[in-house]
């Protein structure tokens, strides 16, 4: 977005929007941590209970406030500083006018909001500080974010001011959700784009995507131009989007990214946004989301990798990235599931003559009963087996697929670049950092992966069958040569499932 001076000049100013918890904010030097409160003394629900757990002073500070009488600045459109800690204060701040909703006047006071955040701005100033806060007053108070966000352009971007808002996670795949993101789920791959550095008729550039089969949600590898086309063939709506991962910043593997985020926002989702890729890529997008004066009203949560490493942990799943060989720096990314432990085996039970009840709880917790004939039983008896968790490896362009060869021992699918045949390539694979067919599938079958899939596919070879000499076929036979594994050559729009069991891989 942007805004103009006083002096008519351009400007680029935006709040920077973040999923995460605004009592631990995102920034080097002096912060404000900004939150609504109320006119009658209640501290009340929501964030300020965050607030309390971690620091006392802030309640305390408003219970004394409120309590010094009417000789005092206790009002709406006040605000007081609480210092927290060494360069953090928490602004208290009155906007709202006590707690009771009325559909037709909720407690929210929106020119109350304007006079405390230009406190806020002057005390920003005074102290160099940037501003965080949830999105205020738009839970009890009753407020809506987009006249909210409004006075905060006007009384903090406008003066200057850097304003971070946060966002807690959203449930979503490879999240925290239990419908989403529980191990456990089909995983259902579909390849939005497979072609190599250019869309043709055949195929796209790279793009694909991932989702579990009883969830909406879904994450994305890779953004290639083009992709949210692809999406109008499927059934995969962007503003289901939760995260995205780009494998590196050539253009067959990003140029599509700043337009779907502004597709994703025409449908009105706030649900919150996650883009991981390599160092550049929030530059890449802010600046384009900048200079289109594209605004969103959801947050993105930019994370650029720096190194190879755990770069995401959830309740269901660990991503990893793995450094490639490419020309310009380039990750696969390692999706393990988290184990799934065993399921209490009730029909052992009622065999063994243990009544339902209570003592089935019991047994599910690992203790040991004993029943009034004396016989006894231990809780790990009744278990089955822990059914290991899957992993996936995703990877990005890579002139040596021996790199992966530590991460996917015994994966269960791997997805990977096969831009040539050997025949063909003769140097010319290894020159732009990409792989054949022989190269990968030797890998695949030295570290005993059960499924391979192979993607990014140079466009001079034709569809199999279409008279065009050589056609993908080539690629795929090179592919069998080497690997014993099952072995698929993706299409655009192909899907395959993966059982929660792992193993087999199969194609819709």
């Amino acid at each position: 977005m942007k805004e103009e001076t006083q002096t008519g000049e351009d400007v680029v100013s935006v709040i920077r929007y973040l999923i995460g918890d605004a009592t631990g904010p995102e920034s080097p030097g002096p912060k404000v941590i900004v939150h609504i409160c109320n006119d009658i003394g209640r501290w009340g629900k929501g964030f300020v209970m965050a607030l309390s757990r971690r620091w006392p002073e802030p309640e305390q500070a408003y219970r004394d406030w409120y309590a010094g009488g009417e000789t005092n600045d206790f009002a709406l459109g006040m605000a007081r500083f609480v210092q927290v800690e060494a360069d953090l204060w928490v602004a208290n701040t009155i906007g709202q006018h006590g707690i009771r909703r009325r559909k037709e006047a909720p407690p929210v006071r929106y020119d109350a909001i304007r006079k405390g955040l230009l406190k806020v701005a002057e005390f920003a100033a005074a102290h160099n500080a940037a501003v965080h806060m949830p999105r205020i007053a738009c839970g009890l108070a009753g407020g809506t974010w987009e006249r909210v966000e409004a006075i905060v352009h006007e009384t903090l971007i406008r003066q200057g001011v850097p304003v971070t808002v946060y966002d807690l996670p959203a449930p979503h795949v490879f999240g925290p959700d239990k419908a989403g993101a529980r191990a456990g789920g089909e995983l259902v791959f579909t390849f939005l784009g497979t072609g190599a550095a250019r869309p043709s008729l055949r195929r796209n550039v790279s793009a694909l995507a991932v989702q579990t089969g009883q969830s909406r949600g879904w994450v994305l590898f890779d953004c290639g131009e083009g992709t949210q086309h692809q999406l109008l063939r499927c059934r995969l709506a962007a503003e289901n989007l939760d995260r995205v991962f780009i494998t590196h910043l050539h253009g067959d593997h990003c140029f599509g990214l700043p337009g779907l985020l502004s597709a994703r926002g025409l449908k009105g989702t706030t649900r919150p946004l996650q883009v991981f890729g390599p160092r550049g890529i929030r530059a890449f997008l802010l600046t384009a989301l900048d200079l289109t004066d594209t605004p969103l009203d959801y947050s993105i949560d930019i994370r650029e990798v720096e190194d190879e490493g755990l770069i995401l942990e959830t309740e269901g799943f660990t991503v990893q990235a793995v450094r490639l060989a490419h020309r310009t720096t380039c990750y696969a990314y390692v999706l393990q599931e988290a184990d799934r432990p065993g399921a209490f085996d009730i029909e052992k039970a009622r065999h063994s003559g243990i009544p339902e009840g209570p003592l089935y709880a019991k047994l599910k917790a690992g203790e040991e009963i004993r029943l009034p004939d004396g016989r006894l039983f231990v809780g790990s008896d009744f278990v089955l087996p822990t059914t290991l968790g899957r992993r996936i490896v995703i990877g990005g362009d890579n002139g040596d697929a021996e790199l992966l060869l530590p991460y996917i021992e015994d994966t269960d699918l791997l997805v990977h670049e096969a831009t040539y045949t050997d025949e063909f390539a003769v140097g010319k694979a290894l020159k732009w950092g990409h792989s054949t067919a022989k190269a990968v599938a030797q890998t695949a079958e030295k570290a005993g992966v059960k499924n391979l899939v192979l993607t990014h596919i140079s466009q001079r070879y034709g569809a199999s069958g279409d008279g065009c000499d050589p056609t993908v076929d080539a690629i795929c036979g090179e592919a069998t040569q080497w690997f014993s594994g099952a072995v698929a050559v993706a299409n655009d729009l192909d899907t395959f499932r993966l059982g929660h069991s792992g193993g087999h891989l199969r194609k819709e």
